[in-house]
């Protein structure tokens, strides 16, 4: 039992229901500060993107159905409203990436149909308003949804049309997934020579980009077709030693992987691929190495508290510590593969209790729209006959004055009773609306109050350091509100005067001096709009926090310079240290700060390119912009 709870401002509450315990920590730092950043938002398009930031970070199935909602009944209601072409667009965009992520929730579920008709949906509208990186995306999912029903005719058509869009996009290293996704398909239906081929593709597009990651996958699934291949030629009756090549192949192939994973420290892939090693082994009777890296597989499933790759290899080992006449070690790990395998059910169960809580409020807040859509129909219908009686009965008074004062009388009762009516109607829909609201309201109180006793009980530095970069990012989002307000100016940013302020308060706030830096800035008199000066202000706070935390040590006289220009129909962000810093390191981050400028910078149409000049120089040509 709680012995005290601290609640935030009322202000602060969102999207109810979510099971703070069951998030990780890094979902838990990202609702954190999106929510904050969030209800310091004047403007739809910024709420948006701050909640659309939850939904594509987030999977956590506690998360993302929630707040995709939000999404979807926010847009679904505003295009109900005249639009410019251009917002109606970026709402239909919006509308249409909810409808896919609804899909994946019907799909998780199993409900086929429900699923298939948003990811259509989805692809149709976004295919209208020619937004290829959804509909790559749409195709990609109804491609995976024919797979798991066995079309794979289908799987193979929808997968390949997604790929020709990844490539047109310029998005290799999404197209090597898809790419990975068809070959999957060619060795389901045991045409080996194709799945390789593709796989083969997959793997090229990867090295390309040096996601180490994708390379190792793409290695064990060329590791796994060379299995295959030799199943199927010693099916046949095939020669012995090609049957050999085949083997070895395959395990040149799972080596090679485990050498990138343990490069990338890629725990439980290490475990997997141990597992595929001695399940070759143990196939083909050498006990001794299929005993020696199935240990090794578990070793790091146990180490890494990983159920799935834990119940793979304990029931593994059963069977060779079975083969090898150790029933006692036989017996040891069958009953961890047994104890595993119970777990794993018992939280699948408990997952599909969560699912069926989420689908209640799914569909309650889905009925909620409807209900609001109505009562608005209804106000306005009732709102004109209004109009049209009052009309009518002064047009009456007008001409028969006299003779028809009882028959205005009337109408006046009536047209009043009418209105008494709709005032009621009005205050029970509010005090409905109230209710859900105040409900919104309690659950999310509790949250806050939880993810509050949690952060003052923090001890690890690194977590520390998280929520101060998040506190961070606030600032620097109310540093322009702050501006805006003071210089009664609601509708643009003077960048000199925002650069100058935010580059001293996070010299300041990591203990430094402005003189201990030598900081040079050049905003170029710019003055945007505040759609454009947020996600630059945002992305100059990332990258000016990764230089202090990281540039400078060992740096005598440590500088910074920062540029925004505007040039040949595109600004241009330049932000420079003279650190010590490496290319590779920043472009091969998956720390959230990383995520949030290649996020922010897509949102504006920019380019990032990072290059090494006597330290790192991070440049964005940004397309989407607005000055006043």
């Amino acid at each position: 039992m709680l012995s005290s709870q601290t609640f935030a401002d009322k202000d602060y509450y969102l999207i109810d229901s979510l099971v703070v315990e069951n998030l990780s920590d890094d979902d838990k730092k990202l609702l954190d500060s999106c929510l904050t950043i969030f209800h310091k938002q004047e403007h739809d398009s910024d709420k948006i993107n701050i909640i659309n930031t939850i939904v594509n970070t987030s999977w956590d199935n506690d998360v993302w159905p929630k707040y995709n909602q939000w999404i979807y009944n926010f847009t679904k209601q505003k295009l109900t409203h005249p639009l410019s072409p251009i917002e109606k667009k970026s709402m239909l965009g919006l509308y249409a990436e909810s409808l896919n992520n609804i899909g994946l929730y019907y799909s998780n579920r199993g409900e086929v149909k429900n699923a298939l008709n948003n990811f259509k949906k989805a692809l149709e509208i976004s295919t209208k308003i020619r937004n290829q990186s959804v509909s790559a995306v749409c195709l990609n999912n109804i491609g995976i949804l024919y797979y798991s029903q066995e079309d794979l005719d289908n799987a193979l058509k929808y997968f390949k049309e997604s790929f020709e869009l990844r490539i047109k996009l310029g998005e290799n290293d999404i197209a090597s997934d898809v790419l990975n996704n068809i070959g999957f398909i060619y060795g389901k239906q045991k045409n080996y020579i194709k799945a390789k081929e593709y796989d083969e593709k997959s793997l090229a597009l990867r090295i390309a980009s040096n996601d180490k990651r994708g390379i190792a996958e793409s290695l064990n699934n060329l590791g796994a077709i060379s299995k295959r291949e030799a199943e199927k030629m010693e099916e046949e009756g095939g020669n012995k030693d090609s049957i050999q090549a085949k083997i070895e192949a395959s395990l040149a192939y799972f080596k090679r992987s485990i050498l990138i994973q343990k490069e990338i420290k890629d725990i439980n892939g290490m475990a997997n691929t141990y597992n595929n090693i001695a399940h070759i082994y143990y196939d083909y009777n050498d006990m001794i190495q299929a005993e020696k890296y199935g240990k090794k597989a578990l070793e790091l499933a146990l180490q890494n508290k990983h159920a799935i790759n834990t119940k793979n290899s304990s029931e593994l080992l059963a069977r060779v510590y079975e083969n090898k006449n150790q029933g006692m070690l036989a017996l040891d790990m069958y009953k961890l593969f047994i104890t595993t395998r119970d777990t794993i059910n018992n939280i699948q169960a408990q997952k599909a209790t969560i699912e069926q809580n989420l689908q209640y409020e799914f569909d309650k807040k889905e009925s909620l729209v409807v209900a609001n859509h109505e009562k608005e129909l209804a106000i306005k219908e009732a709102e004109k006959q209004q109009q049209t009686i009052v009309i009518w009965a002064g047009a009456i008074v007008l001409i028969l004055i006299v003779g028809f004062s009882v028959f205005i009388a009337n109408r006046l009762k009536l047209s009043n009773k009418q209105k008494q009516l709709i005032e009621q109607k009005n205050k029970e829909n509010e005090l409905l609306l109230g209710e859900i609201h105040h409900r919104v309201k309690n659950n999310l109180q509790i949250i806050s109050s939880l993810l509050s006793l949690q952060e003052r009980s923090i001890d690890d530095v690194a977590t520390k350091s998280a929520i101060a970069e998040g506190k961070e990012r606030v600032k620097s989002m109310g540093l322009i509100h702050k501006m805006l307000y003071q210089n009664d100016n609601y509708s643009g940013v003077e960048m000199d005067n925002y650069g100058k302020e935010l580059v001293s308060g996070l010299i300041d706030s990591f203990g430094m001096k402005e003189t201990d830096i030598d900081v040079n800035l050049n905003f170029s008199h710019l003055k945007l709009d505040v759609d454009t000066a947020i996600p630059i202000g945002l992305i100059i706070n990332e990258l000016v926090i990764n230089a202090l935390k990281y540039a400078y040590k060992k740096i005598e006289t440590p500088s910074l310079s920062i540029s925004l220009i505007e040039e040949a129909e595109h600004l241009n962000l330049e932000v420079k240290d003279n650190g010590n810093g490496k290319v590779g390191n920043l472009e091969n981050s998956k720390a959230f700060g990383m995520k949030l400028i290649k996020s922010l910078s897509r949102q504006i149409g920019g380019t990032v390119s990072i290059q090494s000049n006597a330290g790192i120089c991070v440049s964005i040509k940004i397309a989407n912009y607005k000055l006043v």
